[in-house]
């Protein structure tokens, strides 16, 4: 590994490839608001509390702040069949797996997902897990985690569950074993799986809790689940907020919109 411990932005979102994604993240989010009339007012995700504050708007989407865990989330938002079609269909996320992931894949793989698989490996030794075992990346995306976790060797059987059809067939051409459906829908039996991995996907779904509910009821007793999401007190979202690219089309979709507030 390069003993370089910068990442330059440029280097997983080139220059040259932006100025067409933010073009497909539009057109996707143009598609979006034609089921606005469609969408649903939530409470907190997080905690469940009903008083939200607005705290600013961006794509015509109202975010929200819990006056109680203070997460902010979207409110109304899209329901789950038009969440799901919105994933299935993403202009954005094809031209992501087309153009930008491919032409990062390396950077991406030294700087990001390496470093996660070695983390990931160390925490399961710290929390005594046994080799072998089962490992199941939930939102896989282009695969590069699931690759270098095989390559540590340490779990029997890794699974990539992605719903995004051009993704999940990324991965497969990749010879990873998919599940290309959300979680939820997962037909393995409950307890057969010791860790779960999820980068970034909390903040993608309707209900983070249902979700986490059915992470739990697929691990097995000692498992381990591994996830990371945004955090609304990031330097970028405190300073430059709506306009941050946190909540634009090179990090984030607008769909469910949670952001939490601790790490």
């Amino acid at each position: 590994m390069s003993s370089r411990t910068t990442l330059r932005e440029t280097e997983i979102r080139p220059d040259h490839l932006m100025k067409e994604q933010a073009a497909r993240f539009a057109a996707d989010v143009a598609n979006l608001l034609k089921h606005k009339s469609k969408f649903v007012e939530v409470p907190c995700p997080a905690c469940g509390e009903s008083k939200g504050q607005k705290t600013f708007e961006k794509f015509q989407l109202q975010y929200l702040e819990c006056a109680v865990c203070e997460t902010v989330y979207i409110s109304p938002r899209p329901t789950p069949p038009i969440l799901e079609d919105f994933y299935a269909n993403s202009e954005n996320y094809a031209y992501w797996n087309k153009f930008i992931f491919p032409s990062s894949a390396e950077a991406r793989r030294e700087r990001i997902f390496r470093p996660r698989a070695d983390r990931a490996f160390e925490m399961c030794q710290r929390h005594g897990l046994r080799r072998g075992g089962v490992l199941m990346e939930v939102g896989a995306g282009f695969g590069l985690f699931c690759e270098e976790i095989k390559k540590l060797g340490f779990f029997d059987r890794v699974i990539a569950v992605e719903p995004t059809p051009d993704l999940a067939e990324t991965c497969r051409k990749k010879g990873l074993e998919v599940f290309e459906q959300p979680v939820e829908k997962v037909t393995l039996e409950p307890g057969s799986v010791n860790v779960i991995a999820c980068f970034e996907v909390l903040e993608h779904l309707f209900s983070p809790r249902e979700y986490l509910r059915s992470c739990a009821s697929l691990l097995a007793p000692g498992g381990l689940i591994v996830l990371t999401c945004p955090n609304i007190k990031g330097f970028d979202i405190v300073t430059l907020r709506e306009v941050s690219d946190i909540s634009s089309g090179q990090r984030y979709q607008p769909g469910a919109g949670e952001f939490r507030d601790n790490p």
